[in-house]
């Protein structure tokens, strides 16, 4: 009995000095190195006996001491690269080495790191591309490389990782499309991808990302339409797309988000009008639709939106106009400007002043426009009502109010005549503008044509 008990008493004393394998400090003390880890912030005990036993500042172990299964070095000055040999900690469940000065790429050996929750390598100068083989880390719910020097496509491979909750990759240099398995990330909540140079369509499939709260999509040089798949995302607070090259509609699917707090999609080539199901959006705090080409009224369901911030809605720089003067004092308070001020529209009270052999006169108001954009007003007439206008000229800038259309045909005494205004392109809006025709006006009497106003 008394030799049981001094087994057991050896037994523990074995296990109350258990080291970490020799690999797994022979990797730390590689990440020391290679990171001047003299000059790190904190390397409290680094480099003396056992990593677990001697508690190296920002090193976890599990509850035995045998193993590592965290590296957390935040902001602490580690200047230099990332060794491969950190692929050799098998147990870590998480790698935060965020807020550092590492350069170099990103070794492939992380990824036999199979029990990885978190990677987190934001804020550091990075390079190269991601590597693909994060793909089989199938336990990862955080991959973080947001602020870094990163080139390349986005692994279609990151699509496999199932578990992932936060996908930031934002402000680095990543080119190419946004693969389209992202949108099996049935489980991702967090995916921001702004400041990058992606091309291409915004995927369809990001639609099937149901628990999405966050989609960050700006100043990139994605194309194409806003896919009305997006509207399905019921959990999404946050749609962030502008400063891209989006042209199209706005889906009046969008109008689906109820829980939506954020919406910009300015500084991109949207046209036609705006979806009266916008209004829906009764959470919106913020929303941002300036500089686009969209046209026509704004419509009256705005009114809904009370939960918008004082100074949070731009319109601002469109085509757009409103015939309400309650929406228009509701818009106003929200943009916290004369909203209209900032519109290309088609000048009202067009008539004809005067018709000569070869020659009409027109006049008209003045449009009210306060950027001090170049722009013009374009005359357009026909013979008929309807097909293709001929140009007629324009006008030097938007303070005119008269034009003489000249060298008409003597043989003809019908005329039908309308005016497009024109904004040229400027710091507020890099698109070109033309305004929807004015109403019409007409030599032929005793027809009245109604314009397109």
């Amino acid at each position: 009995m008394k030799s049981l008990i001094t087994l057991y008493l050896l037994f523990i004393n074995l296990l109350a000095q258990a080291a970490i394998p020799i690999n797994e400090r022979n990797a730390l003390v590689g990440l020391y190195n290679s990171t001047n880890g003299a000059s790190w912030n904190d390397n409290t005990n680094w480099l003396t006996n056992d990593p677990c036993d001697n508690n190296w500042s920002g090193i976890v172990c599990n509850e035995t001491g045998e193993t590592v299964t965290k590296v957390v070095l935040v902001s602490n000055n580690l200047d230099g690269t990332m060794i491969p040999e950190l692929g050799d900690l098998i147990n870590l469940t998480e790698l935060t080495l965020r807020n550092n000065h590492l350069t170099g790429s990103i070794p492939i050996e992380l990824s036999a790191l199979s029990n990885l929750q978190t990677l987190n390598l934001s804020l550091n100068q990075l390079s190269g591309s991601i590597p693909y083989q994060l793909g089989v880390l199938s336990g990862l719910t955080r991959l973080i490389l947001d602020h870094n020097q990163l080139t390349g496509f986005i692994p279609s491979e990151l699509g496999t990782l199932n578990n992932l909750n936060y996908l930031y990759l934002h402000y680095n240099q990543l080119d190419g499309y946004i693969p389209p398995e992202i949108g099996d990330l049935n489980n991702l909540q967090w995916l921001n991808l702004k400041v990058n140079q992606l091309t291409g369509n915004i995927p369809a499939e990001l639609g099937n990302l149901s628990q999405l709260i966050s989609l960050q999509l700006d100043n990139n040089l994605l194309n194409g339409s806003i896919p009305p798949q997006l509207g399905n995302l019921s959990n999404l607070l946050y749609l962030i797309a502008h400063d891209n090259l989006l042209s199209g509609y706005i889906p009046e699917e969008l109008g689906n988000l109820t829980n939506l707090l954020q919406l910009y999609l300015n500084n991109n080539q949207l046209t036609g009008y705006i979806p009266m199901e916008l209004g829906n959006l009764n959470q919106l705090q913020r929303l941002y639709l300036n500089s686009n080409l969209l046209s026509g009224n704004v419509p009256e369901s705005f009114l809904l939106l009370t939960s918008l911030t004082e100074l949070q809605l731009n319109l601002g720089f469109n085509c757009l106009y409103t015939n309400d003067s309650l929406l228009d004092d509701f818009l106003d308070s929200k943009s916290g400007i004369d909203w209209s001020g900032t519109q290309t529209v088609a000048p009202k009270n067009l008539v004809i002043t005067s018709v000569n052999l070869n020659d009409i006169s027109i006049s008209w108001d003045a449009i009210e426009y306060e950027s001090g954009a170049d722009g013009r007003y374009h005359i357009w007439y026909n013979t008929t009502a309807t097909g293709s206008f001929i140009d007629g000229g324009t006008t030097i800038n938007k303070s005119e109010t008269t034009y003489t259309i000249t060298g008409l045909s003597t043989d003809i005494s019908d005329y039908f005549i309308y005016i497009t205004t024109e904004t040229d392109a400027h710091i507020q809006n890099s698109n070109d503008l033309s305004s929807n025709p004015s109403r019409m006006v007409t030599t032929a009497p005793p027809i009245f044509v109604n314009g397109f106003e």
